[in-house]
C-alpha cells in the first residue's frame, strides 16, 4: 500500500472516530467534500500543508497525534512527488533558470572535479554552499554555469539563478529584491511577498526547506547579500560567485571556498583553438601562445581577442598580437582589470563597421540590465529588421550577450567601455535624441498597457507630443501585463535616469503610469521608489500636477503597507498640490483616499470632512463618477459613526448614480454598504436581502473577489444574528475563493470572521487556531490593522476558554498595534477589553 493509501485510511479512521460524515468534515475544515472523498480513497496523494492543518484541526488533533498526522501527509506528498517527478508538485513552480553554458568552455578540470567532490560529500538533508571567488573577468560565472548545467538533473526541484550585481556600475541588488525575485521564480504571487527582507527570507526558507534545488547566486558583493537567499535544508546546493573572499559566509554559514585563477597556458590556447579552429591555431602555434600570455589567461580577454581575429577575413593571430603591441599590449599583464580589458575592447570595437559602432555606443545608454530589440530600434532610430542584424553583429563580436526571449545584455565592463566611447565620439545631441526616442516609446507603450490593465485609475494625461511609436501592441490584459513584467527592470531604472538627464517630466509621467502595475503585482518597494523620484523631479520643476500625482502614489504605497500616518500626510499634501494645479479630479481623488484613510484610523470627523469636501468639488466639476464614489465613501463613514439613517441615504444616492452611469461593479459595492448599515442598525432581514442582492450581482458579473466580499458580509450578518452554522458556511466559502484568487486581504477577513463563528459554536480551540492563521498571514503580508484585529479575536477566544493570561497578552498586543498604526476605534476596543479583563 502506497503512502497515499495509508494517509487516506488514517484520515478515514480519524473521521469515524469523531463521528463525522465526509460532508461534515469538509464543512468543519473549510474544504470541499470532494477533497475529503478523494483523499480517503487515495485518488489524491496528499493534501498541501495548509489543508492538512485544517483537517487536523477539524478532527480535534493536538500534540504528538497532530504532529504525526501532519508528518503522514508530508510523507504521502513526497512519495507522490518522487513517483511522478517534479511537475507533480501542485503549488510550487519548478524553476529552470540556468543560463545557457558558454560556448567553447575549455579547461577548469580541477575546479569542476572540486565542485563535484564538494557536492557529493554534503551530509544528509543539509545544504552545501560553495563560494567560487576570484578577480573580475576570470571566468567564475562561466565555470559555475557550465558545472550547474551538467548537474541540473540531480536537482529535481529545479534550478535558480540570479545576478546580484555586486560589482556592477549600478547598485547591487538588495537582499529584499533578491529574495523577492527568487520567491516569484518558485511561484509566489507578488502580492504575497513580504515587504521586509527578514520576512521574505523566512518565507523562502519555508518554501524550499524540504526540496533539492541548485541555486546559483552570481556576482555577490558580500556575505550579507547572500545570507538571506540560503535555504534552510533539504539537500540543496548553492554556488556563489564573487570577487570578494566571502570569509563571513565561510565562518558563519559553512561555505567552502573555491578560488579560480587565470587559465594555464595550455587551456588558454585550447580556448583559442575552440573558437578559431584547431587547425588555424596549430598553424600559428607560437603566435597563439603569445596571445594567450598577452591576455594574461583571462577568459574574457581571450574570447574577445579570438572574436577580433575571426571577424578579419584575411587577418592572422600574429597580426592581432602585433596590433596589441602597438596599443600597449603590456597593460594586459597589470592588476588593473578595467584598463587591461579596455584595451581588448578597443581592438574588438575597431573591427566593427560604422553602423555597428554607433549601435554599440548608443545601446549602452539604455536603462536597466537587459534590452529587447524594439527598444533598441527606438534608441537607434532604425527599423527592427536592421536593428536585429546590428545586435547579432555585436553578439558575434562578444560585445553583447544574447538572452532568452530575444533580449540582450552588456557585460558590465563592456557597457562601461561603450559609454566611454559614446562620450568621446557622439555629440550630446546624439545621445539626447536617442534617449528622447526611447522615453517617448516607453511612455506610449506603458500608457497603452495602463489603459488595458487599470482604466479606472485616475492618471496624469500623457500629451501626444511626448509619445512616439509604441514598442508593442497588446491583444489583451495578459499581453500588457507580460510586457510590463519583461520590461520592469528597464522601466524602473528609466525613472532615475530620466532625472539625471534633465528629463523630469518623463520621470514623473512614467512613475505615474506604472502605479497601477505596481499595485496589481504587489511591487511595493519599486512603487515607493519610483513615486518618490517622480515627486522630487516634479517639485523641482514646479509642476504641481506631477507633484500631486506622485504624492497620491506615495500615499497609496504607504497605505497598502499599513503606514497610516505617512499615508495621511502624503494624501493631504497631494490634495494641496492638486488644488494648486487646478486639477479638480485629482483633488477629488486625493481627498477621497484621505477620507478613507482617516476612517481606517478611526478619525470619523476628519473622514467626513474630507468626503464632504470631495462631494462639493464633484458638484462644482459635474463629475458623476466621482460623485458616486464619494457618496459610497460617505455611507461607509456614517456607518462606522453609527449614523445609520444618514449612511443609508448616502448609499441609496450612490446606488442611483452608479445605475445611471451603468457601473454595476460600483452598484454592488453600494449594496454591500447598505447591507452593513442595516446590519449595524439591527435590521438583519434587510441586511441579508441587500447583501444577497450584492452576491447575485457579483456572480452575474463574474467577479470572484467581489463575490468573496459579499459572502464575508453575509457571514458577519449571520454571525450578528447568532446563526453560527450559516456564518461559518459563508465565511468558509469566502475563504476558499480568497485563497484561489490569492487575495490575502479577504483571506484574513474571512479567517477573522470564521474564528468568531467557531467560538460561537463552542469550538474555542478551533477559533484560536483560525485566528492564529489570520495573524500569521497578517504578519507576513504587513497588514498591520488586521494583525491588530487578529490579536483582538485571539484575546476574545482565549477569554472564552478561561485563559485570562493569554487573553490579556493578545489584548495588550492589539492595543499596541492599533495605537502605533493610528487606528483609534480598534485601540479603544482593545482598551475596553483590557479593562474588563482587569476587573474580572
Amino acid at each position: 500500500m502506497g503512502n497515499e493509501r495509508v494517509f487516506g485510511a488514517l484520515l478515514r479512521d480519524l473521521r469515524l472516530a469523531v463521528r463525522l460524515t465526509q460532508e461534515e468534515l469538509a464543512e468543519r475544515a473549510a474544504v470541499s467534500s470532494r477533497t475529503v472523498r478523494d483523499l480517503e480513497r487515495g485518488a489524491v496523494a496528499a493534501p498541501r500543508a495548509s489543508t492538512a492543518a485544517l483537517l487536523a484541526d477539524a478532527v480535534g488533533l493536538a500534540g504528538r497525534q497532530r504532529e504525526e498526522f501532519l508528518v503522514a501527509a508530508r510523507d504521502a506528498l513526497w512519495s507522490s512527488r518522487r513517483a511522478a517527478g517534479p511537475a507533480a508538485e501542485p503549488h510550487f513552480t519548478v524553476p529552470r533558470q540556468l543560463p545557457a553554458p558558454v560556448t567553447h568552455f575549455t579547461g577548469r578540470t580541477q575546479e569542476l572535479d572540486t565542485l563535484d567532490r564538494l557536492t557529493r560529500s554534503r551530509s544528509g538533508d543539509g545544504i552545501s554552499v560553495i563560494a567560487v571567488v576570484g578577480p573580475g573577468g576570470i571566468g567564475k560565472t562561466a565555470l559555475a554555469v557550465h558545472w550547474a548545467n551538467h548537474r541540473a538533473g540531480e536537482f529535481p526541484d529545479g534550478q535558480l539563478h540570479i545576478d546580484l550585481r555586486g560589482y556592477d556600475t549600478r547598485s547591487p541588488v538588495t537582499p529584499l529584491d533578491a529574495v523577492s525575485t527568487l520567491l516569484r521564480a518558485v511561484g509566489v504571487p507578488g502580492k504575497q511577498i513580504p515587504t521586509t527582507a527578514d520576512e521574505a527570507a523566512s518565507l523562502f526558507r519555508s518554501l524550499v526547506a524540504q526540496r533539492r534545488l541548485l541555486i546559483v547566486l552570481d556576482n555577490a558583493r558580500g556575505a550579507d547579500q547572500v545570507r538571506p537567499l540560503l535555504p534552510g535544508g533539504g539537500g540543496s546546493v548553492v554556488v556563489v560567485t564573487s570577487r570578494a573572499r566571502l570569509s563571513g559566509l565561510v565562518a558563519l554559514d559553512g561555505a567552502v571556498l573555491l578560488n579560480v585563477d587565470v587559465l594555464p597556458l595550455p587551456d588558454a590556447v585550447g580556448l583559442l583553438a575552440g573558437m578559431l579552429g584547431a587547425e588555424r591555431v596549430a598553424a600559428e602555434s607560437p603566435a597563439a601562445a603569445q596571445l594567450a600570455l598577452a591576455c594574461a589567461g583571462l577568459p574574457l580577454a581571450l574570447r574577445i581577442a579570438a572574436a577580433n581575429i575571426a571577424t578579419r577575413a584575411h587577418g592572422s593571430i600574429a597580426d592581432l598580437v602585433e596590433a596589441l603591441r602597438h596599443d600597449s599590449l603590456g597593460t594586459l599583464t597589470t592588476d588593473d582589470e578595467q584598463t587591461t580589458v579596455r584595451t581588448v575592447f578597443e581592438q574588438s570595437y575597431r573591427t566593427l563597421d560604422a553602423p555597428q559602432r554607433r549601435a554599440f555606443r548608443l545601446l549602452a545608454v539604455a536603462p536597466g540590465e537587459t534590452l529587447g530589440v524594439p527598444a533598441a530600434a527606438a534608441l537607434l532610430d532604425t527599423p527592427v529588421v536592421d536593428t536585429r542584424r546590428l545586435v547579432r553583429a555585436l553578439t558575434g563580436a562578444h560585445l553583447l550577450d544574447e538572452l532568452p526571449g530575444q533580449r540582450y545584455r552588456f557585460h558590465d565592463l563592456v557597457r562601461a567601455y561603450a559609454r566611454e566611447r559614446s562620450e568621446v565620439t557622439d555629440t550630446r545631441d546624439d545621445a539626447s535624441a536617442a534617449l528622447t526616442r526611447l522615453y517617448r516609446a516607453y511612455l506610449a507603450t506603458v500608457d497603452g498597457a495602463a489603459r488595458l490593465l487599470y482604466p479606472e485609475r485616475l492618471r496624469l494625461p500623457v500629451a501626444a507630443e511626448l509619445c512616439g511609436p509604441p514598442l508593442a501592441e497588446f491583444a489583451g490584459r495578459d499581453a500588457a501585463n507580460e510586457w510590463l513584467t519583461t520590461e520592469r527592470d528597464s522601466l524602473i531604472h528609466a525613472v532615475p535616469q530620466a532625472v539625471r538627464h534633465g528629463r523630469g517630466q518623463e520621470a514623473w509621467l512614467l512613475a505615474d503610469a506604472l502605479r497601477g502595475y505596481f499595485w496589481l503585482g504587489g511591487h511595493w518597494n519599486d512603487w515607493l521608489l519610483t513615486a518618490t523620484i517622480g515627486h522630487d523631479a516634479a517639485r523641482a520643476a514646479g509642476a504641481h500636477d506631477g507633484e500631486g500625482a506622485s504624492l497620491l502614489s506615495i500615499a497609496q504605497a504607504h497605505l497598502h503597507q499599513g503606514r497610516l500616518a505617512d499615508a495621511i500626510a502624503a494624501f493631504e499634501a497631494a490634495a494641496a498640490a492638486m488644488h494648486r494645479a487646478g486639477w479638480g479630479r485629482g483633488e477629488i481623488a486625493a481627498r477621497g483616499h484621505l477620507g478613507m484613510t482617516y476612517l481606517v484610523a478611526g478619525r470619523i470627523d476628519a473622514a467626513r470632512a474630507a468626503h464632504l469636501q470631495a462631494e462639493a468639488l464633484c458638484r462644482s466639476t459635474g463629475w458623476l463618477q466621482g460623485t458616486a464614489f464619494t457618496l459610497h465613501r460617505l455611507a461607509a463613514t456614517e456607518t462606522a459613526a453609527g449614523n445609520l439613517d444618514a449612511a443609508l441615504n448616502y448609499a441609496w444616492r450612490g446606488k442611483q448614480t452608479f445605475e445611471a452611469l451603468g457601473d454595476r461593479h460600483g452598484e454592488a459595492h453600494t449594496l454591500l454598504n447598505i447591507a452593513i448599515a442595516h446590519r449595524d442598525a439591527g435590521r438583519l432581514g434587510d441586511a441579508l436581502r441587500t447583501a444577497g442582492a450584492a452576491l447575485d450581482l457579483a456572480v452575474e458579473l463574474g467577479q470572484p473577489i467581489l463575490k468573496a466580499e459579499a459572502e464575508i458580509a453575509l457571514g458577519t450578518i449571520h454571525l450578528e444574528a447568532g446563526r453560527h452554522d450559516e456564518a461559518s458556511a459563508f465565511l468558509g466559502r469566502a475563504l476558499v475563493v480568497s485563497r484561489d484568487e490569492c487575495s490575502r486581504l479577504f483571506e484574513v477577513e474571512a479567517l477573522i470572521g470564521l474564528a468568531g463563528a467557531e467560538a460561537g459554536l463552542g469550538r474555542g480551540v478551533d477559533a484560536v487556531r483560525t485566528a492564529e492563521a489570520a495573524l500569521a498571514i497578517s504578519e507576513v503580508s504587513a497588514f498591520r490593522i488586521y494583525e491588530g484585529d487578529a490579536h483582538m479575536v485571539l484575546a476574545c477566544a482565549h477569554r472564552t476558554l478561561g485563559d485570562a493570561g493569554r487573553a490579556n497578552e493578545h489584548a495588550e498586543r492589539s492595543h499596541e498595534i492599533h495605537l502605533a498604526a493610528g487606528h483609534r476605534r480598534s485601540a479603544q476596543r482593545a482598551a475596553a477589553l483590557l479593562a474588563a479583563l482587569s476587573a474580572a
